[in-house]
This record gives structure tokens, C-alpha cells and sequence, in this order.
């Protein structure tokens, strides 16, 4: 629940160590403090990994809520908006984040595999990139290195 509030109410780190507070990294994330060695510390990073013979994970089933879980999210999401918490455009995001998690159009809970919430997140992504405002967004957190709330 907290973690979907985090996600709809968009909220954004101005810093690593907020970011690890919002969730967004992990313990174990390298923080970098110096814009110029980022690159140079993630390709030593990446070569360390090959050296130490990383293999990625094989996929996995992850267990989702279907409709009921939607639902509650959409609820909760509209008491959020309604109490002007979320803007018109964070509902609409924060709901196509809603139907990935919940796994879709899912009548029930279950386990599915990772390649299929991928497939949902990829097409939620596509559907905004397709948006005016997606796109407002983007330019204004360039811009301004804030983000827009519209």
C-alpha cells in the first residue's frame, strides 16, 4: 500500500540516499556523489560483475492480485485525487501502473511469469509516451530539474 502511494503520488528523489528512503535503490546500490565518474564507476562496476561471473537470474513467477486488487487501487486512487493529493495526469499514470501490478485483467490472484508483467509494463509505457503530457513532463524535469504537476 505504501509503496503504491510512493508510485501514485509520484513522488521523486532530489537525492541517492532519499531515493534509497522512497525504496527506489537498494542498500547494496553504489551511490556515485561526482557526476564525472558515473560512467567510468558503472563500467568498473559491469566488469567486476562479468569478472566475479554473473549470470542474470532465470525468470520467475511472481504472484499477482487480479481485478479485486485493481480495484482497491483504483479506490484508493481516486479518494487520493479527489483529496487533490494526485493530479488528473498522476491518476491516469499511477492507474496504468495499478493494472501491471495487479497483473491485468486477472479474475483472480495467481503466479505469473515475469515475461508476462513486462509485457503489461512495456505496453503501459507505450500508452504514455503516446500522451501530451508525458512529454510536458519529460521537458519540464529537463528544464526546471522538477517535476511538472499536471
Amino acid at each position: 500500500r505504501e509503496v503504491f502511494k510512493t508510485i501514485g503520488m509520484a513522488k521523486v528523489s532530489e537525492s541517492a540516499h532519499l531515493a534509497r528512503e522512497l525504496g527506489y535503490m537498494r542498500d547494496s546500490d553504489t551511490i556515485v556523489m561526482n557526476r564525472d565518474l558515473l560512467i567510468k564507476t558503472a563500467k568498473e562496476e559491469a566488469l567486476n560483475l562479468v569478472q566475479a561471473g554473473y549470470q542474470s537470474p532465470a525468470e520467475t513467477s511472481i504472484k499477482v492480485l487480479g481485478k479485486t486488487a485493481l480495484a482497491a487501487m483504483k479506490l484508493m486512487l481516486h479518494v487520493m485525487h479527489e483529496g487533490k493529493y494526485v493530479t488528473d495526469y498522476d491518476q491516469v499514470v499511477a492507474t496504468r501502473v495499478a493494472y501491471v501490478l495487479a497483473g491485468g485483467d486477472l479474475s483472480e490472484e495467481q503466479e505469473v511469469p515475469e515475461s508476462y508483467l513486462l509485457k503489461l509494463e512495456r505496453e503501459a509505457i507505450l500508452e504514455c509516451l503516446q500522451d501530451d503530457r508525458t512529454l510536458a513532463r519529460r521537458e519540464h524535469m529537463l528544464k526546471k530539474g522538477k517535476p511538472l504537476r499536471n
